[in-house]
């Protein structure tokens, strides 16, 4: 004879709301995972912080509402969110695993990049190379991730019509879009 009641404030993830986390967790994203549910984090430098709690809206009713600050590493002033904990969050983001210390990517991550997720991934890890002899190169860090995920994210940019090169840059894994492709992207 007893009942039970649950109250539930996000009944499910929108796309636009899968895409940032997707893109999140390819740039500065890092995902704790709690029994069934899971939650994503990300911090950003204080000079930042707008685009941190910008990231925050994109979530909309997934994002914590706090924030909280922390000194990095390397003595970097940092802002910290986070999203709620939730099985749909961690339904989202699934089949992410570490081999050897490095993020495999899941193969349904090819179909999952689109511009969403792509533009917080390289507002996160994305870097422009500027020489007086070349044009200018998009590049990506994908220094977390294992070759064979980096392949699984070269075919979801491929999806998108952007070719790009995977190349070893002082023991850290980047992507490389020549010029064509970087105008393509932007």
């Amino acid at each position: 004879g007893n009942r039970i009641l649950s109250t539930r404030t996000n009944l499910s993830v929108t796309p636009i709301q899968r895409s940032v986390l997707l893109g999140k967790y390819l740039g500065d994203g890092s995902l704790r995972e709690v029994g069934l549910t899971a939650e994503l984090h990300w911090s950003h430098k204080e000079s930042d912080s707008s685009y941190a709690d910008w990231t925050a809206r994109a979530l909309g009713n997934l994002a914590r509402s706090s924030r909280s600050t922390a000194v990095s590493g390397y003595g970097t002033k940092m802002v910290r969110r986070s999203t709620v904990t939730s099985c749909f969050i961690k339904e989202a983001l699934s089949g992410f695993t570490r081999n050897n210390g490095l993020k495999d990517v899941p193969k349904w991550v090819a179909g999952a990049i689109d511009p969403i997720a792509l533009a917080f991934w390289y507002m996160d890890d994305g870097s422009l190379s500027t020489h007086a002899k070349q044009e200018d190169r998009a590049l990506l860090a994908v220094c977390d991730f294992s070759n064979d995920g980096c392949a699984i994210l070269q075919d979801g940019l491929e999806r998108l019509n952007l070719r790009s090169i995977l190349y070893n840059s002082n023991g850290y894994n980047r992507l490389r879009l020549n010029s064509e492709d970087s105008e393509r992207l932007f």
